[in-house]
């Protein structure tokens, strides 16, 4: 049977008041009593009830995170990130990994209307499916960080929002490969609805045609093919890609997992990285670090990103205030590792 705070008075001889403030360290208690009450309490094995405890605060101190995969170290490195900042101001994180689902992206979302914590930070593949959601969480007021997702319902959706600017890191990466005489390049992208597609299909030519290169419609390359983990993605698009089209000579990947992927594929098809292929990932983490041939990546500057999405959550859950949306971008830069001179 659980130990209530009556049993911690009875033990103790204090008034149940007294014990209750103690207990939640009220400033008019001395700390010789709290000391001595506490002493009681661990005595007799009490723990206090989570829910009791967050229905006093008015909040439970936690926040979630929604991720699309876990495994991934750039979701993986925010989440870092977001639990120092969070731990400063002691709160807990609970991780929801989706695994790239609509359904379970959704049915995690949800879960936040239930009250178990404060807010949430979500890698939001698209609004299509969540729209009707992010709404509901806004006029229940209950915080949410959308992170890096495409912002085409910016204008009629109500949600905190929080990205990347990439467009002048990637310009600088491709200015440089064409200067080394790279003419053709293909960007992997995950399987979306039309809408979606049209919309990073329509980014990327704007890209292609501000660093002077070719666009085509075959310069988006869908990954239909997910294999069992972004690595053998990597590697079957590669094939494909290469195999295919002789021409290519830059691929843009998501990650460093889909780049080791790709670099096998290269190898096997008789490319070399870098001088037949020059490869570019989003991110910029360990595995890009280590890697023994040149990559291309875009530090997006995770660390700030996790700060001030949690600023963001911490001050609408602090608050009583509900103001409008808050909207912020960082600047990513652009990193060249290994290049040979």
């Amino acid at each position: 049977m659980a130990v209530t705070i009556m049993d911690i008075a009875k033990a103790s001889g204090k008034s149940y008041p007294t014990v209750s403030r103690a207990m939640n360290d009220h400033p008019k208690i001395s700390e010789k009593t709290k000391r001595e009450i506490r002493a009681v309490a661990a005595k007799l094995g009490y723990r206090p009830s989570f829910a009791g405890t967050a229905l006093k605060k008015g909040r439970t101190s936690t926040f979630s995170i929604i991720v699309p995969d876990l495994a991934d170290p750039y979701y993986a490195k925010f989440i870092s990130f977001f639990k120092h900042a969070a731990q400063e101001k002691e709160f807990d994180v609970v991780v929801y990994d989706y695994e790239r689902r609509p359904d379970l992206e959704r049915k995690y979302l949800e879960r936040m209307m239930s009250g178990c914590c404060d807010g949430a930070a979500a890698f939001i593949t698209s609004f299509l499916h969540t729209h009707d959601l992010v709404e509901e969480l806004w006029n229940a007021r209950i915080p949410l960080a959308a992170i890096g997702t495409p912002h085409e319902f910016a204008e009629s959706a109500k949600y905190d929002w929080g990205s990347i600017d990439t467009d002048s890191s990637v310009l600088k990466i491709l200015r440089h490969l064409k200067r080394q005489g790279r003419r053709r390049l293909v960007c992997l992208q995950e399987p979306q609805p039309e809408e979606i597609r049209c919309l990073l299909s329509k980014y990327l030519e704007g890209l292609l045609n501000r660093a002077g290169l070719p666009f085509s419609s075959d310069s988006c390359f869908i990954l239909h093919s997910r294999g069992q983990n972004q690595a053998e993605e990597g590697f079957n698009a590669g094939l494909s890609l290469l195999k295919n089209n002789p021409e290519v000579d830059m691929i843009w990947a998501r990650n460093g997992f889909q780049a080791y992927g790709l670099l096998l594929a290269a190898h096997r098809c008789g490319r070399k990285v870098p001088e037949d292929l020059a490869v570019i990932i989003n991110d910029n983490t360990w595995i890009s670090r280590y890697s023994v041939t040149p990559l291309y990546c875009l530090d997006q500057h995770l660390d700030e990103l996790a700060e001030r999405t949690f600023e963001v959550l911490y001050g609408r859950a602090t608050s009583r205030e509900w103001e409008e949306p808050r909207r912020f971008l960082i600047a990513a830069d652009a990193v060249i590792f290994n290049e040979h001179p």
